[in-house]
């Protein structure tokens, strides 16, 4: 009697897994498309258990690789950052913003130049920017851009053989596209300029980090080879005319990442299947 008790337990037991994992299989068609806050995307891609790697493509051809690279900061209760080997006894954790660093390199043009850079974005808790800093490396010419949010100030640097030149713009004069011009010395910067202000509106917008993108995130299907994996993806279009879209997986890996002319960012992990 107790083995078939036993039996019977089993038995239910193995039939209701099974319509659960049939059940969340076939919702998860059915919410294909739906809407999801962008924050929990973010969120994900900010606490993702390991760093993003991925081949750069261009027109079906691999010009170069990088790496997104997310943590959390966390410091002490007392306000001294912690480490692991020196972490007190009796003291607590607590979140203090988060870190994105992306390093890499790709060739371009008909020589197939290599360019190297690596890039740092500092957030606090509710996501807003703290600090960035974008560096690009192409002997002889290196180039740098600093952004403070605290100090609402742009620094842009650019060393050329033994020649340098830097200059550091407060926020309010990013507004005023011809006084650039006329400092950072080239009518190349005009149109670069004018379209950052007019994505920008006010420099309030520049302090939040927003350059006129509206992103928007949904429940999606990413392919692999045969087969699918659960994935979200965000989509923003960038002056009406072009489109970023990105897939990342329920932990926050990147997958893919599709740019305007045909530039295609893809998970090292599936370039080969």
């Amino acid at each position: 009697m107790l083995n078939r008790v036993a039996l019977f337990l089993i038995t239910a037991f193995w039939i209701t897994m099974n319509v659960l994992l049939w059940r969340s299989e076939f919702r998860g068609d059915n919410e294909v498309g739906a809407a999801v806050p962008v924050e929990v995307v973010w969120q994900r891609m900010l606490v993702a258990p390991d760093d993003s790697e991925l081949d750069i493509i261009h027109h079906g051809k691999r010009v170069g690789y990088c790496r997104w690279s997310a943590n959390a900061a966390e410091a002490l209760a007392t306000g001294k950052f912690a480490t692991d080997d020196t972490e007190p006894e009796g003291q607590v954790r607590h979140l203090t913003g988060y870190t994105i660093d992306i390093t890499g390199n790709f060739a371009y043009g008909e020589a197939m130049r290599r360019m190297r850079f690596d890039s740092n974005l500092q957030f606090s808790t509710n996501y807003a920017w703290r600090e960035f800093m974008l560096r690009g490396n192409q002997r002889p010419t290196a180039w740098e851009v600093r952004g403070d949010a605290k100090a609402e100030t742009l620094a842009f640097k650019i060393q050329e053989g033994n020649s340098d030149w830097d200059r550091t713009f407060k926020f309010d004069e990013l507004r005023n596209p011809e006084k650039l011009v006329h400092d950072m010395g080239g009518p190349l910067v005009l149109g670069m300029v004018q379209s950052m202000v007019q994505n920008l509106g006010n420099t309030n917008q520049l302090k939040e980090m927003s350059i006129g993108l509206q992103w928007e995130a949904r429940h999606d299907w990413f392919k692999i080879a045969h087969s699918k994996l659960r994935a979200y993806r965000i989509q923003a279009r960038v002056l009406d005319r072009y489109q970023i879209v990105v897939y990342v997986s329920r932990v926050g890996e990147i997958l893919r990442v599709e740019l305007p002319n045909d530039v295609v960012l893809i998970n090292t992990a599936f370039t080969s299947l």
